[in-house]
């Protein structure tokens, strides 16, 4: 535990110190806040005055090509420095235009659509190209299938504003992850070996696989550090594989580490039912064609992960009749995920903030780490 907990440190240490350097006073921002959009490239609509995300909405069949456009004045403050321009995660493939020149893009459009994942944009705009008086134009075209947008405010300001408020976001919603994604993996080694001293002890085990599956899962959200290899991935593998089979895996687990934690035995016509469960799971997300038809099925998954959870709360409720002491501990371990939980319900349903991550992502790492201590402090007190 102690040596997992170094490591991250030191993890975190070196890859946050890499935006310490652009920490610099507050600069003037201009934030580009009146977006028009074009679905042939010649026709403006005026966008409402809000975040831009549900770009989908605004296609026919939630797919294709479509043209944001704005324009902005550059104040004299930022007249005589590098100015920069700060664009938050855009999803799904982009190509950046100032007055009409292209200076920027992420992913790739199709035939191979790629993202850029969870990095955020930054782009320096080239003084060549920038009008010091009158009016300047942006123009983003972007491929959008399923889900599209651009997650935050963009704005204007000093390049080493636009850089810091990039790299900083980059390191909570990718560099973050990534090393969340090693801890589990070390984690899951760890367990492993305890589970071979002590076969018995199977929660050992599950929570290993479930750590290990749940470090798969977070590929998509830390891809963005190595792009030339990761992000030539196609797309829809992102959503299929990891965001779709690896979710239901990673669920499958963490319903066995319930049960297995709480010492309910589990006979074998539950573990073909959840087996067959699971398959049936994987099978419908990898034969999904594409990304719109994800996002309209994508309750199926949820469908198949809810029942899957019967297994462990009819588990819970048995063991709450018996009054077993590792209910205290489970509800303590599984509370950064269930809180979280709620958040995301408020964010998504209520507000309909669709480009904001799930917040039960971090709730579900958190609560990795908390089982990482309640489970070391028990396998401890065995060895004494």
């Amino acid at each position: 535990m102690r040596r997992i907990t170094f490591i991250s440190f030191i993890l975190i240490s070196i890859l946050f110190s890499s935006c310490a350097n652009s920490f610099r006073k507050n600069s003037p921002r201009v934030f580009l806040r009146e977006w028009s959009y074009s679905i042939d490239g010649r026709t403006y609509i005026q966008l409402p005055p809000k975040p831009l995300g549900n770009l989908e909405s605004y296609l026919p069949g939630n797919k294709g090509f479509i043209t944001l456009h704005t324009e902005f004045e550059l104040p004299w403050k930022l007249a005589s420095g590098d100015v920069g321009l700060a664009l938050g995660k855009i999803l799904i493939a982009s190509k950046i235009y100032l007055n009409g020149t292209e200076i920027g893009g992420t992913g790739s459009f199709p035939p191979k659509v790629y993202s850029a994942g969870q990095a955020y944009t930054n782009i320096k705009l080239n003084p060549q190209f920038l009008k010091l008086d009158g009016k300047n134009t942006i123009e983003i075209v972007m491929w959008v299938e399923g889900k599209g947008g651009i997650s935050d405010k963009p704005f204007i300001s000093t390049y080493t504003d636009t850089s810091r408020f990039t790299c900083t976001m980059t390191f909570f919603y990718s560099k973050l992850n990534l090393i969340f994604a090693w801890s589990m993996v070390l984690a899951a080694g760890i367990y492993l070996m305890f589970f071979a001293q002590q076969r018995k002890e199977k929660h050992y085990r599950d929570y290993a696989l479930m750590n290990l599956w749940t470090a798969v899962y977070l590929v998509p959200m830390w891809a963005s550090e190595i792009p030339n290899v990761l992000m030539r991935i196609p797309y829809i593998w992102w959503n299929t594989i990891f965001n779709g089979a690896v979710a239901i895996i990673s669920n499958y687990y963490a319903v066995s580490f319930v049960r297995s934690f709480l010492g309910v035995e589990t006979g074998k016509k539950t573990r073909i039912c959840r087996r067959i469960l699971a398959i049936i799971g994987i099978i419908f997300m990898v034969m999904i064609p594409n990304q719109v038809f994800f996002y309209k099925y994508q309750f199926v998954m949820l469908g198949f992960i809810l029942i899957q959870q019967v297994y462990s709360v009819s588990a819970v409720f048995s063991e709450f009749k018996k009054r077993n002491k590792q209910l205290i501990n489970l509800v303590i371990g599984f509370s950064p995920v269930i809180l979280t939980l709620f958040v995301d319900i408020v964010l998504k349903f209520v507000f309909r903030l669709s480009m904001v991550p799930y917040m039960t992502i971090f709730g579900w790492q958190m609560t990795s780490i908390t089982f990482i201590c309640i489970v070391t402090i028990q396998y401890s007190r065995i060895r004494k």
